[in-house]
């Protein structure tokens, strides 16, 4: 991969679920920090959402530009508590519903 790839070119490309995330991941590092920043917070909510299955669904085929492009925050995904603890920011959920198809 080139040291400074254009978001537009990169694919996400995963046949497994279970994988996704690991695929994501190692793309991260050639992506421009704010990119990556992007992708990184979509990935996280879809796989709250979702699940890998939904994550998957979501992202596999599409360039890194399409996922951003496409991202629509999902619904019923609420914050109940977000903060700082020994220099880790978490944010915790509400339990997604039963339908993570959504």
């Amino acid at each position: 991969m080139a040291s400074n790839p254009d978001p537009q070119s990169i694919v996400v490309e995963c046949k497994l679920a279970s994988e996704i995330v690991a695929a994501m991941n190692r793309l991260m590092p050639s992506l421009p920090p704010d990119v990556r920043a992007r992708l990184n917070k979509i990935k996280l909510e879809y796989l709250t959402a979702y699940g890998l299955a939904g994550l998957q669904e979501r992202v596999s085929g599409r360039t890194v530009a399409q996922v951003l492009m496409e991202y629509a925050p999902p619904t019923g995904l609420h914050a109940i508590e977000q903060g700082e603890r020994e220099g880790v920011k978490y944010t915790l959920y509400n339990a997604p519903s039963d339908d993570r198809s959504a």
